[in-house]
């Protein structure tokens, strides 16, 4: 149940001296170890763990050369380590995978959590001839959740056994545990003979084989996010478990060092089992001085964190993890049962960071109207965080553009300077259908002309790299003004057309109408009883083509359609295009598009675009159009969730040229009419039209079709094909530099890093793993950088002494100990 920094594997008289191994190796593999150590005669070996392959040899020490050792002490130390463990810096002399953490918890979460489930239901099982004693509404989920507190208190119980050396029987060992922390088992003092018989066997069989010193909390949270929650409870409070690589990487990307230390107070309103809270306690613990002892780092921790949620059972969860990460320290943590919605925090109580993951659940308001929960909360967050503190905020994706949420949104644009907004995919919440987004924001007015990123991960298997070293797979710099927009989408090629705001949108070629919502179990009517064909299922069109009468079925319009609704009337003997209404955000093709000849009707999951006749632009061209790469692009960035409006789809920028519409005429019916290799070639040569005629600069057509790569397109294969993934190049010798951005312009960052960059500067887009707070001019930033390596490569960190004005940092009695934390640039080469 341990992680580690350190494995050194001792040969005995049976092993070759200086040959390590494979369980040396599988150990450190599983402790989350970066380094082993192996001895041979003459020398000390050094190699560092991969996830997936053999250790790689990087360095030795000869015995008669160990004076080097306090040096390499400096480097080896268990803080230096751990902080490289955690993806917070990377050592100077060879690469740390940080997937080692990740890949030991899972492993530690995958042998834990059968156990736990083997004891949650022997729990259920002893509980359940007393069903019949639990009141309320809802008896099996109270059953399921008194079984979980048992299962909790005993892996509480087990920890203080191997963290003390308690060698007690279970029977002991409760009433060791019952003393130690009394008000985590103040339930088990009135519990029954056979509660506490339950209590005492489940401690028995977790306990056996197993030892849970070190036990990450982190890994308490999984196991109880994925064993200790029914499916039913976490549905009905909305809430997600936030994975510890995406909480660890929220919290560096706030800017904590702008605040002066003594002011540097977090809160989570909703903290359910505590994810954010840790990621928090450790940040704040890397900022403190290192003189500091560990009663007084965890006094102060205690002082400035502050956790509550509604569900009495993850606070529970919250308060033992937070006791298992600061033990030995002691408890204290500020963490309640409260629902903060019926809070009024005075002056003296506001935090100055609060971080959240809300819950997501829609209500329907007092008025009728549909309301995002997490809208409540975050307006909350907003009132209560102080002037010039920061937000940093999980909501689900549709937050960033959804009509439900405009007034928040406009809320948090008119009081918060909103510098970052993350969108991630579909799967980054095991729990959630819809994807989650984050939003960061400082209470204060938007400086003018200061620009925020957009950051967006497309695949869910590129949330590795987030987590694991901040990076996304595209970033955008924004230039919005304050109340231009009121979505918080973007991308590279709605940024590339802000500054083109007389571009025609279809909507200047082109009506657009949804079909009808049919009524339940509708057939097919006799030919003398309809009045329209009727295009049931949208799936069985092939793109590019036209529904086949096999896919068609005679109707009666308006009588078998719901609430006799006339909608889609315009539709019917009306040559037209047909394009998705609704299709999942997780692939970026996001338009599958037929044409229409023979004026049927479709249901609401498509959009029919009917020409304007004066305009002279064909079917069969805006078909083509519609499903280029551009069209979906357009779409892809403009609209989060499955549903496209009309209005989103007449939004398109389209070509102006009238002999590029007849190009794409040609290209439609040529698409409409070929197959196989042939279609192909038209398919490319569609894109290259598009792609001229919409001058889309080379660089911003880069990112997109790296975006679209490997995703199937609508007609079933990729367009663009992936690249595969090189083999990172050997580092240098890692250094320390600072930065600072000179301007900014056009998406582009003007960036001077002495040593790195040319004078005055290089024009660059933004890193992958830039800050949206620092992407703004005159900032300044602390950099990471190995030797042969590249801007993207770069390890970007906000200064220690970003709080100070510049005549603060030059009086040195400012920044003595107790002021600056251990990362002072003070020790740096900066």
């Amino acid at each position: 149940m341990s992680t580690a920094t350190l494995v050194v594997d001792v040969p005995d008289q049976s092993s070759s001296i200086g040959v390590f191994t494979s369980q040396s190796v599988e150990i450190a593999r599983t402790l989350a170890a970066p380094m082993l150590v192996s001895l041979n005669e003459s020398a000390i070996q050094f190699y560092f763990i991969r996830p997936d392959s053999n250790p790689a040899p990087f360095d030795e020490l000869a015995y008669e050369n160990l004076e080097s050792a306090p040096k390499l002490k400096d480097h080896l130390g268990p803080r230096e380590l751990l902080a490289t463990k955690m993806g917070r810096r990377q050592l100077s002399f060879f690469p740390i995978d940080v997937q080692l953490l990740e890949r030991a918890q899972q492993k530690t979460e995958e042998r834990l959590t059968p156990r736990v489930e083997q004891a949650l239901s022997a729990a259920v099982d002893l509980y359940q001839p007393t069903l019949f004693e639990l009141k309320g509404s809802e008896p099996a989920e109270r059953l399921h959740q008194r079984a979980a507190r048992l299962v909790v208190g005993a892996l509480t119980a087990l920890v203080l056994r191997d963290k003390t050396g308690l060698d007690l029987s279970p029977g002991a060992l409760a009433d060791a545990s019952q003393q130690r922390f009394a008000s985590y088992f103040s339930w088990l003092q009135a519990s029954s003979e056979k509660e506490r018989e339950a209590f005492e066997y489940i401690i028995a069989e977790l306990g056996e084989g197993i030892n849970y010193q070190s036990l990450d909390p982190r890994i308490l949270s999984g196991v109880y996010e994925s064993t200790l929650v029914s499916d039913s409870h976490r549905r009905s409070l909305g809430t997600h478990y936030t994975p510890p690589g995406l909480a660890r990487q929220i919290v560096d990307a706030i800017p904590i060092e702008y605040l002066r230390p003594g002011n540097r107070s977090v809160m989570d309103p909703t903290c359910g089992s505590g994810g954010l809270l840790l990621a928090a306690h450790d940040r704040l613990r890397d900022l403190q001085p290192e003189n500091w002892d560990t009663q007084r780092s965890h006094q102060d921790l205690a002082e400035h964190l502050r956790g509550c949620d509604a569900d009495a059972f993850a606070v529970e969860i919250a308060r033992l993890s937070m006791l298992l990460h600061a033990m030995p320290a002691g408890n204290g943590w500020d963490v309640a049962q409260a629902n903060v919605l019926d809070m009024k925090l005075n002056e003296h109580q506001r935090p100055s960071i609060i971080v959240a993951n809300p819950p997501w659940r829609n209500s329907n308001s007092h008025g009728g109207k549909r309301q995002e929960i997490a809208d409540t909360f975050l307006k909350w967050m907003t009132e209560t965080v102080q002037e010039g503190g920061f937000l940093a905020v999980i909501m689900p994706v549709g937050w960033l553009n959804n009509r439900n949420s405009k007034e928040a949104r406009e809320k948090l644009r008119s009081s918060c300077d909103t510098f970052e907004v993350w969108r991630l995919p579909e799967g980054a919440f095991e729990s959630a259908e819809m994807a989650p987004a984050v939003i960061f924001a400082r209470k204060a007015k938007r400086p003018a002309n200061a620009g925020w990123l957009f950051k967006r991960v497309i695949r869910k298997s590129a949330l590795q790299e987030l987590y694991a070293h901040g990076k996304a797979e595209e970033v955008t710099l924004v230039k919005t003004e304050q109340g231009e927009k009121t979505s918080f989408l973007s991308g590279v090629l709605t940024e590339e057309f802000r500054s083109r705001s007389n571009w025609p949108k279809l909507a200047t070629i082109a009506h657009a109408i949804t079909g009808p919502q049919p009524k339940a179990g509708l057939q097919a009517r006799k030919p003398t009883d309809s009045n329209c064909l009727y295009l049931k299922q949208a799936r069985l069109v092939r793109h590019f083509k036209s529904p086949s009468s096999k896919t068609l079925i005679p109707v009666s319009f308006p009588e078998d359609f719901q609430g006799g609704s006339e909608r889609g009337r315009q539709g019917i003997g009306a040559a037209k295009v047909l394009v998705s209404a609704a299709r999942r955000a997780n692939n970026p093709w996001r338009l599958k598009v037929a044409v229409d000849e023979q004026g049927v009707l479709v249901r609401n999951s498509l959009h029919m675009i009917i020409p304007i006749a004066e305009q002279d632009v064909d079917i069969y061209a805006i078909m083509a159009f519609l499903g280029s790469t551009f069209a979906s692009a357009w779409i892809d960035e403009a609209v989060a969730d499955r549903n496209i409006s009309t209005s989103d789809v007449l939004g398109i920028p389209v070509p102006t040229e009238s002999n590029v519409w007849l190009r794409l005429s040609e290209l439609g019916h040529m698409l409409h009419e070929s197959d196989d290799e042939e279609f192909y070639a038209h398919i490319r040569s569609l894109e290259e039209t598009v792609w001229a005629a919409m001058s889309v600069p080379n660089s911003v057509r880069e990112v997109i079709e790296a975006r679209f790569a490997g995703f199937d397109a609508p007609e079933g294969t990729p367009r663009y094909h992936s690249l595969e993934n090189e083999e990172p190049a050997a580092q240098g010798k890692v250094r320390r530099r600072f930065g600072a951005v000179e301007r900014t312009k056009d998406g582009s960052l003007l960036l001077r890093i002495p040593g790195v960059t040319d004078y005055p500067g290089s024009w660059t887009a933004p890193p992958k793993n830039f800050m949206g707070w620092l992407a703004r001019e005159g900032q300044t930033f602390g950099v990471r950088i190995a030797d042969g390596s590249d801007l993207e490569d770069c390890s970007f960190h906000y200064q220690s002494r970003s709080w100070m004005s510049y005549e603060e940092i030059s009086q040195p009695e400012i920044g003595s100990a107790g002021e600056l934390g251990a990362d002072s640039e003070g020790t740096d080469a900066e």
